[in-house]
């Protein structure tokens, strides 16, 4: 009897290690099938519309100097839309910019809010949405 108890525990023990193995081993294959990760996308995208943000070329809300900002910032592969709402101080959006609206969202999608400045003077807010497709 003490033999066949230890036969059925070395069985058992025996397949939960295959099943592990085999279990890591798919999920170690399936991690790596993405050319770019998710994050490498989403930090892309988050530093391409800070930067954007930064030098001031979302301030202009010129929608030929953002898109060309945004060609020169971001890798070949991939695709970036924006839409930018801009708020008064009484929160009352009173323009709207677009900029390569028919891109695919199938990707990362963003919102990064930042202040309009007449001179010295806070003249509002915007809030752009962003979203990135590769392709």
């Amino acid at each position: 009897m003490k033999g066949y108890a230890f036969t059925i525990d070395v069985t058992f023990g025996a397949v939960l290690a295959l099943f592990l193995l085999v279990y890591s081993t798919s999920f170690m294959l399936t991690s790596y099938t993405s050319g770019i990760g998710d994050i490498s996308v989403k930090r892309i995208a988050e530093d391409t519309i800070t930067l954007l943000d930064y030098n001031g070329t979302l301030d202009s809300l010129d929608s030929g100097k953002i898109r060309s900002g945004i060609g020169h910032m971001l890798p070949p592969n991939l695709a970036m839309g924006v839409n930018i709402t801009v708020y008064d101080n009484t929160f009352t959006p009173v323009q709207e910019v677009i900029i390569d609206y028919e891109t695919e969202r199938n990707r990362f999608a963003g919102r990064h809010c930042f202040m309009i400045f007449d001179g010295n003077r806070a003249d509002g807010f915007a809030v752009a949405d962003y979203w990135v497709s590769v392709g």
